[in-house]
């Protein structure tokens, strides 16, 4: 069994219902922890992650880390492709909003006062 779950503009009133003040909020995926089984016991863990500035994703697996492409596009929305939808463990969005990491300046953070 798999669910699909958006990369791109989750608005999770549409799947879990309106609450006060949520219906605007939107989140993109950046990461997900996989785990694949390798016996009825045991597995093992990796994670995808989206780089911030490039949108390249990334997947870091022990010591390796190797750029992926693990999205595709269903009637026009970017979902994950089936077999990483199967394996998805834990899924890490962000808030799209004004008060989101992409519209956060962080120029002076580290003490670089010319970013």
């Amino acid at each position: 069994m798999s669910v699909e779950y958006p990369v791109e503009n989750f608005k999770p009133s549409n799947s879990f219902g309106s609450h006060e003040g949520t219906d605007d909020v939107i989140y993109n995926l950046v990461a997900t922890i996989y785990h694949q089984p390798t016996s009825k016991n045991q597995g093992h863990y990796t994670m995808i992650s989206r780089q911030h500035d490039s949108g390249i994703w990334y997947e870091y697996d022990n010591e390796r880390v190797k750029v992926v492409n693990f999205t595709k596009i269903i009637q026009g929305i970017c979902t994950v492709k089936v077999p990483l939808q199967r394996a998805a463990l834990m899924l890490f969005y962000v808030n799209k909003g004004p008060n989101s990491v992409d519209s956060i300046d962080l120029s002076g953070i580290n003490g670089d006062e010319n970013s």
